[in-house]
Parts: structure tokens; C-alpha cells; sequence
């Protein structure tokens, strides 16, 4: 039940971010696998708007000024893109570009981030004797050969910093963990560090 609360609850944020109405969300809950009663989806949405006006503003502006622009928005590095829609006639296809012109910024900025943070990154898993492998979303997957303990925390404390962006005016948390497969590194089975900046 526990594990059904917060998927409901992750669902509807991340639902409520690009501002899908609760039928939809109740709709996603159970594609999911989880029964989300529409009156909780409901609940959920209006307390997070209530709780976040100031991302509810941003956003708004951000639409707004995309639609002034003719459907140019730009994410946290200046890179463009072109959103079709935004004054569509038809609501769908209108709503598919607010949700699109929302989504931009945050997306392709955790992408520049993770593309600028690479070379660094890279650099470190050869200097000691492993090599990146795959970027899944915002995650990099890299192997190393064993390490003890404190040359592990070194190590991770040098990614985190490597992937940190000072010129952020907002706070950035790196977690690195370590484990015999992507997913126990995931749950920090071999360990894990966690740097705020």
C-alpha cells in the first residue's frame, strides 16, 4: 500500500508539472497499475498549485511568452526549439504544446548539463582505470575497477563536482552509487555519496 501512495503521488506531480487534468492522471494511475480515485487526483493537483505558485506563474509566463514568440522556447543554455500548437484552435493539440513549451526547459537543461558534464567525467573513470559507458536520461553508468572504501568516496566526490554547476542560481544534488550492476548502483548497494552545490 505504501509503495502504491507514492507512486500515486509521484504520478500526479509529474502529471501536474505538465498540467494534465486529474481524469488524466487517474488514467496514467492505472496504466501504472495503481487505482487513484479521480477525487484524490483531484486533491493532489489543487494542493501542489496552492503549494507552488511560483512554478505556476513561471510556467504561465513561460507559455505565454512562447505564444508571443510564435512558439519559440528556450531551455537554461540559450538552445532553441519550435513548438506547433500553442494557439491551435483545437484544445488537444493546443494543451500538447503548453505541456511541450512546459517541458523544454527542464529536460534540455538536465541534457546540457549532463552533455557539458561528460568529458570530465570520462576523464576520471580513465584515471582510475574504468571508462563511462552509457548515459540513461540523466544518469551516466561508468565501471571502475574494486576499491576500497575511502578511494571509492574520493572517487564519487570527484564525479559529484565534476556534474555540479556553480552557474546554477538554483540548488543541484549529485548522487553517485556504486554496485555490481546498474541497478544495485541505483539503490547504493556498493555504496553511495550524495554532494549538494
Amino acid at each position: 500500500k505504501h509503495s502504491a501512495l507514492r507512486q500515486n503521488i509521484k504520478t500526479t506531480f509529474l502529471a501536474w508539472q505538465y498540467m494534465t487534468s486529474p481524469p488524466k492522471i487517474q488514467e496514467i494511475a492505472l496504466r501504472q497499475g495503481t487505482v487513484l480515485p479521480l477525487s484524490e487526483a483531484r486533491a493532489i493537483s489543487e494542493g501542489l498549485t496552492h503549494a507552488r505558485p511560483q512554478f505556476v506563474a513561471w510556467r504561465a509566463a513561460l507559455i505565454n511568452e512562447a505564444r508571443r514568440d510564435g512558439g519559440l522556447v528556450r531551455d537554461l543554455f540559450g538552445r532553441e526549439r519550435w513548438v506547433r500548437g500553442l494557439n491551435a484552435i483545437d484544445p488537444g493539440a493546443r494543451a500538447a504544446g503548453e505541456r511541450e513549451v512546459s517541458n523544454f526547459p527542464a529536460q534540455a537543461g538536465l541534457g546540457g548539463i549532463i552533455k557539458g558534464s561528460m568529458r570530465a567525467v570520462q576523464e576520471l573513470y580513465r584515471q582510475a582505470g574504468g571508462s563511462l559507458i552509457n548515459q540513461i536520461h540523466d544518469e551516466l553508468v561508468g565501471w571502475v575497477p574494486d576499491m576500497n572504501e575511502r578511494m571509492r568516496d574520493e572517487f564519487a566526490h570527484a564525479v559529484a563536482e565534476a556534474m555540479l554547476w556553480k552557474e546554477l542560481s538554483v540548488p543541484m544534488e549529485v548522487e553517485v552509487g556504486f554496485g555490481r550492476n546498474w541497478s544495485d548502483a541505483k539503490d547504493g548497494v556498493g555504496g553511495s555519496t550524495s554532494v549538494r552545490g
